[in-house]
């Protein structure tokens, strides 16, 4: 199958929906396996259909939104681009954050691994943001929003605050990437020294390797969109290179 192929098969499926191995796995681990890569593969076209939800405003919505920085971009709006492991997440009180019915205020403690840009002030940080409460939600805003999970590392891109160590998330309200400013990481390699693009490649490409299909999913939907698989032709990564990390996913 060639890359031209797969490209168009992309395509078409984005319109239509938008971690040593034993040495002799018993038969009941090869089918685990085999129900495993059957559910990645199922979950190609979703991860597509997720690319252009993140890639394009809800019709729902009844308010404005932006449309998503570049890579480039959103790196010289961050004060702070590091990779961290989550800690724990626990309820603040900030006036700089607005409320918002349905969603509340969280300082979520990060242990920091590697520093991209700026200065992380210490070995653990703090980064505020919005986060979905229990209860209604407004039906018709949602600022930007974060989900972090204990344990996982990230690709994050903050605002400076007053207080050392302190972050905060870089706006109110989300752009049409409604994740855009934290990239879930394939694992805690540092990756020290690298420029900050190619690190988040390498995240998103690491997580097509995971035996998570949720993460394959996930990676897969923002390679997507960030090498022009959607209508506004975000091209941070080039499409080739893209399609050859992809490829064995299909054999």
């Amino acid at each position: 199958m060639t890359d031209e192929h797969i490209d168009k098969n992309l395509a078409q499926k984005s319109r239509q929906s938008r971690h040593v191995a034993p040495a002799a796995p018993s038969p009941a681990r090869r089918r685990t396996g085999i129900r495993e890569q059957r559910k990645i593969r199922s979950g190609f076209t979703l991860a597509l259909a997720a690319a252009a939800w993140l890639a394009v405003p809800h019709p729902a919505a009844a308010y404005l939104v932006a449309q998503s920085l570049t890579l480039d971009e959103l790196i010289a709006a961050a004060d702070f681009v590091g990779k961290v492991m989550v800690i724990e997440s626990t309820p603040v009180a900030n006036p700089w954050f607005e409320h918002v019915q349905g969603y509340e205020q969280v300082e979520t403690e990060f242990k920091v691994l590697a520093s991209y840009k700026g200065q992380a002030g210490g070995a653990e940080i703090a980064f505020e943001h919005y986060a979905m409460a229990t209860g209604p939600a407004n039906p018709g805003y949602m600022p930007q929003t974060y989900h972090f999970e204990r344990g996982r590392t990230y690709v994050v891109f903050a605002a400076a605050t007053e207080n050392a160590g302190v972050f905060r998330q870089l706006w109110k309200n989300h752009k049409s990437q409604e994740d855009q400013g934290v990239v879930l990481a394939a694992g805690p390699e540092p990756r020290i020294g690298q420029p900050i693009k190619q690190v988040v490649f390498a995240e998103l490409t690491g997580l097509l390797q995971s035996r998570s299909a949720m993460d394959v999913k996930y990676g897969l939907a923002h390679l997507d969109l960030l090498s022009g698989g959607t209508f506004e032709g975000q091209r941070d990564f080039d499409r080739e290179d893209v399609l050859s990390h992809v490829k064995p996913l299909l054999s």
